[in-house]
């Protein structure tokens, strides 16, 4: 790779695409130089940095999408362990008692005299 001819100091130039490249992954480096050499027999910084964006992006946005998800499912409250089967029978007590106060039907009811009801058809 040569410097642009607008460059003074070819060391300065190699020195700044290193910079450059300290700012990415090796992979990112890797594909990036050969495309870079494809596109231009003398890049310039800007052309370096872009084709090293172009190439990471992807990467970088997945990287983001999973903090997020990961932040997300921090922020969530633990799970509630399982009730015991005497929890869950004082729960079903509870709903019974409740759905009798308000006389409201039992749902197990009716699917059992719906059942039968479409069985007779």
């Amino acid at each position: 790779m040569l410097p642009p001819q607008d460059v003074g100091d070819p060391r300065a130039f190699m020195a700044a695409v290193t910079l450059v490249f300290t700012g990415y992954p090796a992979e990112v480096v890797d594909a990036a130089i050969p495309k870079i050499a494809m596109l231009s027999d003398k890049p310039t910084l800007k052309l370096v940095k872009a084709v090293c964006d172009e190439i990471y992006g992807p990467a970088l946005r997945a990287i983001e999408r999973q903090r997020a998800a990961d932040d997300y499912r921090r922020s969530l409250p633990p799970p509630r362990p399982k009730r015991t089967p005497e929890e869950q029978a004082r729960v079903d007590a509870q709903v019974e008692r409740v759905r009798k106060q308000l006389a409201l039907p039992n749902p197990d009811e009716r699917r059992r005299q719906s059942a039968i009801t479409c069985g007779n058809d």
